[in-house]
């Protein structure tokens, strides 16, 4: 599972991910056209874990945070202030 907090954001994006196991994910920000804008690799470890992007190059707007956790894609929505 991933979440998004704050959402909306203003200058760091937090998600929290629970996870069955210790992996190593990429999380990619894209705008609402599929453009990748923002990728960040991070370590998930069993349980959960929290990765926090600076997301201070995006403008204001709607995004969409993509990434694959125990081998299943996770999408959400994110605007930013």
């Amino acid at each position: 599972e991933m979440i998004i907090n704050p959402n909306p954001i203003v200058n760091t994006l937090s998600a929290f991910f629970e996870s069955e196991k210790n992996e190593q994910i990429i999380i990619y920000v894209s705008d609402m056209n599929g453009k990748i804008l923002l990728t960040q690799k991070a370590t998930v470890s069993q349980g959960g874990s929290r990765v926090d992007i600076p997301a201070t190059s995006l403008g204001k707007g709607a995004y969409i945070v993509t990434t694959s956790l125990n081998g299943m894609r996770l999408v959400k929505k994110m605007v930013k202030l």
